[in-house]
């Protein structure tokens, strides 16, 4: 199945709304990936729908859409994070999460759920030089540094995020 959501603004424009503090102007309607990534754009601004901010919109790869994450396998959603990635001109290496960042850099964890290693859902977190990892509870939800046991998040890899498993951090820095 392929599912490709159209930009209704540039690239560029996306780009530009980079934003690495908690102090957030569209809290709502944006996800886990639009916030760690930074992308502070209400998703009706960038394509006009609810089902905004997968992995391949940003480059207009093949898209997941959420509900029907099953359709695609792993490593093609990673593929599309790091399409993405350099279609928004961020430079991107893997690392590990203790790695120390420099003030132009950030890390974001990647956790997913497979089925056969089918894509079932999926979650992001990041941490920038404040020293602690912060995420977005859904669309909808709150930004905090609290995983879903309540717990403040030191060690990204044991964090209880939703029902999904930490799979790699990657250090991000725009190009």
């Amino acid at each position: 199945m392929k599912y490709i959501m159209n930009l209704v603004i540039s690239v560029e424009s996306i780009r530009n709304s980079i934003n690495l503090s908690e102090k957030w102007l569209n809290i709502e309607h944006n996800n886990c990936y639009s916030y760690a990534l930074g992308i502070d754009k209400n998703s009706f601004e960038v394509c006009n729908s609810y089902v905004g901010y997968s992995p391949g919109l940003f480059s207009q790869n093949d898209l997941i859409q959420h509900g029907d994450n099953h359709y695609i396998n792993y490593n093609d959603f990673i593929n599309n994070i790091y399409l993405d990635l350099e279609a928004l001109g961020i430079n991107y290496k893997e690392v590990e999460p203790d790695y120390i960042i420099n003030d132009n850099e950030w890390l974001i964890s990647i956790f997913t759920k497979r089925r056969r290693n089918k894509l079932y859902d999926f979650h992001f977190a990041r941490k920038t030089n404040n020293n602690y990892w912060i995420h977005k509870k859904g669309y909808m939800g709150e930004i905090t540094n609290r995983d879903y046991n309540g717990k403040i998040m030191t060690n990204i890899k044991k964090s209880k995020m939703y029902n999904t498993k930490y799979e790699k951090t990657l250090c991000l820095k725009l190009k």
